[in-house]
This record gives structure tokens, sequence and C-alpha cells, in this order.
């Protein structure tokens, strides 16, 4: 608040005591709409910090607009705040003004989130660099998440705004922190809560469907194998397929045999990258003799590959072992022993070709009874690989008429 000058209109007797303050940054995105982000160290390696971000409306630089209208945002895989929530910063190809936090920043709601520690190692780090990681499993996650929560709502408190709960929304694999985060928060004191609605973007909590349970149980066999050879930390391929398709696209792929990278970029970016059972693509592409050999439906292929190349390049296993067990079901999870008593409301959005439908049995297993399901969809039910995808939800530029309105409006009734 110091650094950035906010005023304080609510003044309380504390000690910053030793808290330092790393990358403090403010820029104005587009209009009255600016952002701000800034690092918190967490730990004693100089990447273990977690960033914070907040997008909002200002009357005169410096005083952010003052609303009980919030939402705080948890990252997925691969990307950061940034990446998901401010695509053009990214993409020079893409409109400056695209993003959903700016989108919801224009509606008067004051946008946050955060950046968990995996999004700060530098591309060129490797494997070895990663001891650290050892111990980032969903548990330390969730308890970085609520840290951020936390630092959010003091500064809002501290600013004119009334000491409520957060609107916490997880897309991806942020909605497994988030949901855990609800488990551990139906144990403790309500004055202690963050979480007071919750917003799951395209991921199954649950399912009763085989072929889910096997996509994570799949995946669990891999990080099982990766943790006991002592690997802490999972390479993500998103940047060398979209570089490879950029400066190669003709060549031979050395990721998959008989195939250009162009081909690679093509199926990794809308194929159905689960297994055919599972419909579920990254971007809606127009399918040429089974293959999604067409342009991209709702974005260019140019916007998508500047996606991909500003990716994060490292991971936690044992974050990525966890989330399997939740939701595959191979194993008893300690993060989902409380669902039942998770009582907020809930709107739960899915795209059609993303988790779709199944995202709502999960959403059943949870003791919400205001409970909305948002699912944007432009194909036939029986088209789903080429409906609009995962991350179509941030990135496509019609997502604005398909979700984010209704998200505004669903936030106002809240």
């Amino acid at each position: 608040m110091d650094q950035a000058g906010w005023p304080e209109e609510v003044k309380l007797d504390y000690d910053l005591g030793s808290i330092q303050l790393l990358n403090y940054k403010r820029e104005v995105v587009t209009g009255d709409i600016v952002h701000y982000s800034f690092e918190v160290q967490i730990g004693t390696n100089q990447y273990d910090k977690i960033g914070i971000h907040r997008v909002v409306k200002e009357s005169t630089p410096g005083q952010p607009l003052k609303t009980e209208k919030n939402y705080f945002f948890q990252h997925g895989d691969a990307k950061n705040f940034v990446g998901m929530m401010l695509p053009a910063v990214y993409s020079p190809s893409m409109p400056n003004d695209h993003g959903l936090a700016i989108f919801l920043a224009q509606n008067n709601i004051d946008v946050w989130g955060i950046d968990q520690p995996w999004c700060f190692p530098p591309a060129e780090a490797s494997g070895a660099d990663f001891d650290y990681f050892e111990n980032y499993d969903l548990g330390q996650t969730v308890r970085y998440l609520r840290t951020a929560m936390a630092i959010v709502r003091i500064a809002r408190y501290l600013t004119g705004n009334e000491l409520t709960g957060l609107n916490m929304s997880g897309y991806s694999s942020g909605v497994s922190e988030t949901v855990a985060a609800l488990d551990l928060e139906t144990q403790l004191d309500p004055d202690v809560r963050h979480a007071r609605t919750f917003i799951p973007v395209d991921l199954t909590i649950k399912s009763d469907r085989p072929e889910v349970h096997q996509t994570w149980n799949n995946d669990l066999v891999i990080r099982v194998e990766e943790l006991n050879n002592g690997n802490w930390a999972a390479f993500v391929g998103f940047t060398l397929v979209a570089e490879l398709a950029k400066t190669d696209p003709g060549g031979d792929s050395p990721i998959i045999d008989g195939f250009t990278n162009f081909e690679v970029a093509q199926f990794f970016s809308s194929g159905p990258i689960f297994g055919d059972e599972f419909s579920f693509h990254y971007w809606a592409a127009d399918y040429v003799d089974g293959f999604p050999a067409g342009d991209l439906k709702y974005l260019t292929r140019e916007q998508s590959f500047d996606f991909m190349a500003s990716a994060i390049e490292w991971q936690p296993n044992k974050f990525y072992y966890d989330q399997c067990i939740l939701h595959g079901e191979s194993a008893d999870s300690p993060y989902d022993d409380h669902f039942s008593q998770i009582k907020v409301p809930v709107l739960c959005v899915a795209a059609g070709g993303g988790f779709g439908q199944t995202s709502k049995y999960g959403i059943d297993q949870l003791g919400s009874t205001d409970v909305t399901h948002l699912i944007p969809s432009l194909e036939d039910p029986e088209n789903v690989l080429e409906d609009f995808g995962h991350i179509d939800l941030f990135t496509a530029l019609n997502a604005k008429d398909l979700w984010w309105g209704q998200l505004v409006d669903w936030l106002e009734a809240h």
C-alpha cells in the first residue's frame, strides 16, 4: 500500500517487520484500467516466492475504485496470472484491451490473483535446480494461495472496502488448489475463511466416468516414476512445441515421429490430447480428414503460438501427484474429506470442448445449494471435437460474449 500510494482509510497499529516487497510495478493497461504487481519472498531460494496482481479501475492515478465486487484468480498449468488474464501482454497480434481481467475491471470489479512459485524459475533452468520443489505438494500451494488471499483482504480493508471474503476462482489445475482450499476452510473459524464464493473454470473435481478416471491414473503413473527417481520438477512442453512450429514448421518433429513440427502444434493445440474417448482440447479448430488441420475457429494460429511460447516451463511433480489422486480416486486423498461441508455459492464454468458436462458431477459432491452451471458451447453436442475449447475461454475474441458477461452478472448478484 505504501509503495503503490493507495490511501489508507482504516488505521491499524501493525509492524511490517522484515517483509520485503519485490519487483513492484504499476502499468496502465488501457484507459483507466491499471495493473499492479509485486512479489513476496516465502522461502530461502531466490525463486521461492509468490506473485500478487491487481487489475482495477482508477478514478485518478493511485486511487483504485472502491467496490465490494471482487474476483480472485488462481492460474492453472503452464501459465501465470498475466498469461491467462492479460494474454495480449505476450501477443503482439492480439488486441491490447483483450483479457478477462480488463473486462471485469471495466465492469467495476476489483480483480486480484496469484503467481505460484513455479512461475519464477527461468526457462533455461535444469531439473537439478529444483530441490526446493520437493515439498511443493497440493497442501503447500493451498497455503500460498491463502496467504495471497489474506494479503488481498487486508489491503482491500485498509483502503476502505468491507472485510468480506473473496470470490475465489481457479482455472484448470487451479481448480485443484481452490477446491482444496475450500475443503480446508470448512474446518476453520468463519472469520479466517477467505473465500465467500467459488468459481471453478474447466476441470472435473470428481467424475463418475471411467475414461476420466483413467486419464488421471495414467498421469499418476508418470508422477510416481518421476518422484521415485528424485525428479521434483516436471518439464512443460508448451514453449518447445510453439517455437518449433514457428521456426521450422515443415521440419520433422523431434516430439512425435512421422509428423512435422507444425502438425504436432496443430494436434497439441486442437486435438484430443487425453485420447479419443475424452474429446477435451485447448482451442477449437476445423477438422480435415479426422485431423485438426484447419484454422483455429476463434483466434489465429499466430495468437495461439504466442500463448504457448510464453508458457511456464517447470512445475512440481508432487503437486501433480496429489492432483491425480484427488481427481482420479485411485487412492484416498486428504484434500476432499469435507466436500459435503462446502456451502458457498458456486458458478461452475466449463467449455463445451473442454471438460464440459463432465464438470457437473463433482459440483454435486459439494454441500452448496446455490449452484449455477455455465457451459459455453457453439457446436452440436455430437461435434465436441470442434467445440469451444479449454483455452478459448480466456483467449478467444468472442469469449466476452459467450461467458464473461454472464460472469459479471453472477458476481453482481452475489
